[in-house]
């Protein structure tokens, strides 16, 4: 689920903008491994977290007379760090102000407003996730620079909120009482419930 909403994500930017978006580790251009991301926009999952808030989401569902219950899904937040690698650094500048154009005027991305091949990413039926700018000190973007290889690129980092990963796997299912309330009025009209 990580993989294809990130790939979506850089198909969405990469038709906005033109640029070639890249899904791959920044930390890999100089390397062999990382000959296709030269020139580029590269975005790289640089770290994620559990939504706290949405932990309690109730994890029982009711299909037809029965009822199902499931380990409830994980809410992730995912850190994306959008890297250009042209050897041109006013153009990389350019290519990175357009990335922040984008996703200043598209924040929320969902299956009805995302252009994407949907037959190629079948197991993603329903998606809605916001992106916001994450602003970080100086302090914690050498620390993130440090740990990818220490050069650095003109890049801007954003908040992937909410991706939701949950197995359609069942705990344990119960049938549902369903007519009770009819039985028991029809138990009083009989006269079995007078008092004794």
């Amino acid at each position: 689920m990580i993989f294809e909403i990130i790939k979506i994500l850089a198909l969405q930017v990469e038709n906005y903008t033109s640029l070639n978006v890249e899904l791959g580790n920044i930390a890999n251009v100089d390397s062999q491994n990382g000959n296709g991301l030269n020139n580029r926009t590269v975005v790289t999952l640089v770290n994620y977290n559990e939504e706290g808030t949405l932990r309690n989401v109730p994890n029982r569902r009711i299909e037809g007379d029965r009822s199902y219950l499931q380990q409830p899904s994980v809410s992730l937040n995912l850190f994306l760090l959008f890297s250009n690698t042209r050897n041109n650094y006013e153009e990389a500048l350019k290519d990175i102000s357009k990335v922040i154009e984008f996703f200043q005027s598209h924040r929320v991305f969902t299956q009805s407003n995302s252009d994407y091949n949907r037959a190629q990413y079948p197991n993603i039926d329903n998606f809605q996730f916001h992106m916001d700018l994450h602003s970080i000190s100086f302090e914690d973007l050498n620390y993130i620079w440090g740990s990818l290889g220490g050069k650095q690129y003109p890049s801007v980092l954003y908040k992937l909120r909410v991706v939701n990963i949950a197995e359609d796997h069942v705990i344990d299912q119960a049938g549902i009482l369903g007519q009770t309330s009819q039985n028991a009025q029809n138990s009083t009209q009989n006269g079995d419930n007078q008092p004794l």
